[in-house]
């Protein structure tokens, strides 16, 4: 195994790709009011969300944002990932504040017993569910198949 990892560090020391790392600014989205501003009839984006929560979050919150839209990842692990962080967050003596949960109505849907969970511990997580009527991530990748990417409304009967 170390020869095959000796390899690999040669390699990518060789990449040209490996210089162009850079350095991440931890306050990517600076206070604008006038950019949080949103009407009723403005569709909700990247763009405006973050830089929304963004001044919301506190020091000392653990944020778990969906991966499904980011990542194409196994949408609906949030939902069961903030469960473990409650608990966490319980047993950090202070450490921790506040676990925080943005997901969408089509992950929420696949792990909502979850809540079930929550109730049972007496965690009590921030929820943020996005409703973009449909498993965005699933369209994106599925080529926007109706049939298999709606979900019923949890809000109106059918």
């Amino acid at each position: 195994m170390k020869s095959v990892l000796k390899a690999l560090v040669t390699d990518l020391s060789q990449n040209k790709h490996s210089g162009l790392t850079q350095k991440v600014d931890w306050n990517p989205y600076p206070y604008s009011k006038s950019a949080l501003s949103l009407s009723a009839s403005t569709a909700l984006k990247q763009d405006f969300l973050w830089p929304a929560l963004g001044h919301f979050f506190r020091p000392g919150d653990i944020v778990i944002g969906e991966t499904g839209t980011s990542a194409f990842g196994l949408i609906g692990y949030a939902t069961g990932a903030i469960v473990g962080v409650g608990e966490a967050i319980k047993e950090s003596g202070g450490k921790w504040t506040r676990p925080i949960l943005v997901t969408g109505e089509g992950s929420m849907h696949l792990t909502v017993q979850a809540i079930a969970d929550m109730l049972r511990w007496d965690l009590k997580p921030v929820i943020f569910v996005l409703n973009n009527n449909g498993y965005t991530v699933e369209c994106l990748i599925h080529a926007k198949q109706p049939l298999t990417t709606k979900l019923p409304s949890t809000t109106t009967p059918p």
